[in-house]
């Protein structure tokens, strides 16, 4: 359990326990980390928890490099975010949608975006299977 101490669990807002003491609802500046993990920056927002305590919502203001994104998730039972609509700072726009190794995208964003990993500019839809690019259809580039 060393791993967890080093997550963020204080919060300033409205934290909602349910009879057992789990995190039900978080609505705050800076709401907790996950019991997943770390989140990559502080997150301005509101997170929705099951009755075990894993985050299946949330809504959010991230602060990533000094630049902020707007992220609304719908986390899977998997623990993985199934759904996401996602608006950075930096560039880019758009729905994500995962299934396992399977992975959507449809949207925009810059070449090097953290959203496509592509070295181009990108603005379609994208399909992964893992990290390999099955499909891909970008009006961003003529080919």
């Amino acid at each position: 359990m060393k791993w967890y101490q080093e997550y963020h669990h204080d919060m300033n807002g409205l934290l909602v326990l349910d009879e057992k003491g789990f995190d039900r609802v978080a609505i705050g500046d800076r709401i907790p980390d996950p019991n997943i993990g770390k989140r990559i920056g502080p997150s301005t927002g509101i997170t929705i928890n099951d009755e075990q305590g894993f985050e299946r919502s949330g809504y959010g203001l991230l602060k990533v490099d000094d630049l902020y994104r707007v992220v609304l998730g719908l986390d899977s039972a998997k623990g993985e975010e199934g759904l996401t609509l996602a608006l950075f700072d930096e560039g880019g726009v758009g729905l994500i949608q995962r299934d396992g190794d399977r992975k959507l995208y449809l949207g925009s964003a810059p070449a090097g975006s953290p959203l496509t990993k592509l070295t181009e500019p990108f603005h379609g839809l994208l399909l992964r299977k893992g990290a390999e690019v099955t499909h891909q259809l970008n009006v961003a580039v003529k080919r």
